[in-house]
């Protein structure tokens, strides 16, 4: 993915399938729960080149990067998340910046995922 502007997004993780979810928060010490928010989600992809993204008014985290074994991450412009706002106000955090996740598991058989 290259050059590409994200501006006014973001969306809750309970979006992904609950398979995606359960496997990060079992695998991981970190645990999403239903206020954690991302534009974009990328889990065990073998390889990845993002160049040239911006996310500019986004809701939870930029990025949600977990098991990457081959990512290229290169300039990457990152505003602040609409995040501190409601973390202001509501003492909630839905995530901000980009979230680099490696976890120790093997790989699922039948593991699927979709993106909607």
């Amino acid at each position: 993915m290259r050059g590409l502007i994200f501006s006014y997004c973001g969306t809750n993780l309970t979006t992904l399938n609950n398979e995606s979810i359960d496997r990060i928060n079992s695998s991981s010490t970190v645990h999403f729960t239903q206020y954690q928010a991302a534009v974009l989600v990328f889990t065990d992809i073998g390889s990845l080149y993002l160049e040239h993204m911006h996310f500019l008014h986004y809701n939870g985290f930029a990025i949600v990067a977990v098991n990457l074994p081959n990512a290229s991450l290169d300039y990457l412009n990152v505003m602040w998340s609409h995040n501190h706002y409601l973390a202001g106000f509501a003492h909630i955090s839905t995530g901000s910046g980009v979230l680099v996740l490696f976890t120790n598991q093997t790989a699922l058989e039948n593991y699927s995922s979709s993106v909607q």
